[in-house]
């Protein structure tokens, strides 16, 4: 037997649905938050430790790489999943907001996996090369006539 959704939604149980929203929506958003911060803050002291020490720049390097991969990651998942949150904090002051916002903001969640590998791929350097020979994305040549009447 299915229930047509989640199960807990059809069961009218605040507490349910209320600690399902938080351990499944609002946790991972936090934690994201927490984790990019954390994540500045260790390369910002990354580059302060560097700047007194010369013979560390492989680390240095090796931080900088993890942050450029890492941060464009985090943000698109925040920038799928805050409007959801925020609708959800919306709507546990007016129900109204669950109706047709919630539904809207909720298909955001299938766009994330979507865009995920171009998060990732982006900060290679060897795809880059490769995306950039393909799409000949070096600039137009312009042509003018030998009388420079064009």
């Amino acid at each position: 037997m299915t229930c047509g959704g989640s199960c807990y939604d059809i069961v009218d149980d605040p507490m349910i649905q209320n600690t399902d929203w938080i351990l499944a929506d609002l946790l991972p958003t936090f934690l994201v938050i927490f984790f990019i911060l954390i994540l500045i803050l260790h390369v910002l002291y990354q580059r302060h430790k560097i700047s007194r020490h010369l013979t560390e720049r492989n680390t240095w390097k090796r931080t900088r790489k993890m942050f450029l991969q890492l941060v464009p990651i985090g943000f698109i998942f925040l920038a799928f999943n805050m409007p959801l949150i925020i609708v959800g904090m919306l709507g546990i002051t007016n129900s109204w907001y669950y109706t047709t916002f919630y539904s809207y903001t909720n298909s955001f969640w299938y766009c994330l996996p979507l865009l995920m590998p171009f998060a990732i791929l982006s900060r290679q350097k060897e795809i880059l090369k490769r995306l950039r020979i393909l799409f000949n994305l070096r600039g137009a040549n312009r042509i003018a006539s030998l009388d420079g009447t064009a």
